[in-house]
């Protein structure tokens, strides 16, 4: 049996230690490069001194079951390759988008080097590696993984009642890790624009994050903060999915599109930014035009007026926000569920450790 090593770390996505969660399988070594971050799994982990945060300091600490892993896989920490260490075996990293130009050519050297082996969520992420020069035989697809989460029952009326939203007020969810690139800071204004029209509207930004203080900030500016609950990881995802009525992903750029294959899987109406990793998510390819989705409503990144506008239309055409609910669950069932993932990341698993022993052998 293949002996994998899952390797994390402080600054490890949010939304790919979800990923960790729901596709390791029992028995597979998690360990931590530095402090592990809030949500890593609780298994099995096991955490190496990183001393001064320099990952290559980290090595003479590494546990045996780093060393005598057949194959090592790093979510999100492209350093973690200095931890390798081991000639004869590559690295697999799982990214939750496409980086900017600059950090995507150091990563394509290492690809060309034969060290590395690079996992992105989408074809259009691949695209963008492969234009860039990556070699294909080291880069893969791998869809995110997104259970059936029902909404309703006990944890709607759970989540509602402590938030104090009543029967027939409306929750939008600002689902996601709050980092530059995820948009939330548009998701109090289009609240605010919205709550002129809709007194009943109420909003719930779950998640925690990197700029989290600015997005607390401009909740601040819109005089509504009583009415925007900015809960800190209070509730777990499938908890704020179950207690929303509408998700929105106003990403400013293509960043981790985990998040809402699972508020696919919920069967939540969305309203989501026009960029390409979300419009491929939701069913429209990687096309450079795209203006029509059954999964959700496609807006303009950065545009508070359309962003608002697409959110009414929901709001107003119940009609409309049950097909798009359905489309969205039927979507998720088909494309991303854990076990069609974990099958996909099984023959990744394989690609690469054929690979690392023809490097072995040169």
């Amino acid at each position: 049996m293949r002996k994998v090593v899952h390797l994390i770390g402080p600054g490890t996505p949010l939304d790919l230690l979800g990923q960790l969660r729901l596709l390791a399988l029992p028995g597979e070594v998690v360990v931590s490069i530095g402090p592990p971050p809030a949500g890593a799994p609780r298994g099995d982990l096991k955490i190496v001194h990183c001393p001064l945060g320099c990952p290559g300091l980290a090595a003479m600490h590494l546990p045996a079951s780093v060393r005598q892993a057949d194959l090592l896989h790093a979510w999100g920490r492209s350093d973690s390759a200095d931890l390798c260490g081991c000639r004869g075996r590559r690295l697999l990293l799982s990214l939750p988008s496409a980086p900017p130009r600059p950090a995507m050519n150091a990563l394509i050297v290492r690809m060309r080097a034969g060290e590395l082996v690079v996992t992105v969520p989408t074809s259009g992420a691949q695209k963008a590696f492969a234009d860039a020069g990556a070699p294909s035989t080291c880069l893969h697809v791998l869809p995110p993984a997104a259970p059936a989460i029902e909404r309703g029952g006990e944890a709607r009326s759970r989540v509602r009642y402590e938030l104090g939203v009543e029967d027939g007020q409306a929750l939008l969810v600002a689902p996601g890790e709050m980092t530059r690139d995820a948009g939330h800071k548009y998701a109090p204004w289009v609240h605010a624009i919205l709550r002129q029209i809709r007194p009943d509207l109420r909003l719930l930004i779950p998640g925690r994050g990197p700029v989290e203080d600015r997005v607390r900030f401009y909740v601040g500016t819109t005089g509504l903060g009583r009415e925007v609950f900015l809960t800190e990881g209070r509730y777990t995802s499938e908890e704020a999915l179950a207690a929303a009525d509408l998700a929105v992903f106003f990403h400013e750029r293509d960043c981790d599109v985990a998040a809402v294959a699972r508020a696919m899987a919920a069967g939540l109406p969305i309203v989501a930014s026009r960029t390409p990793d979300l419009a491929e998510v939701l069913g429209a390819g990687h096309a450079a035009a795209i203006e029509h989705v059954e999964a959700a409503v496609l807006v303009a990144p950065r545009e508070p007026r359309e962003q608002s506008a697409g959110v009414l239309r929901i709001l107003d055409d119940p009609e409309l926000a049950g097909r798009i609910s359905a489309a969205a669950r039927r979507r998720a069932a088909e494309c991303f569920s854990p076990a069609s993932s974990r099958s996909r990341l099984e023959e990744v698993y394989a690609l690469a450790a054929s690979q690392s022993r023809e490097v072995a052998r040169q």
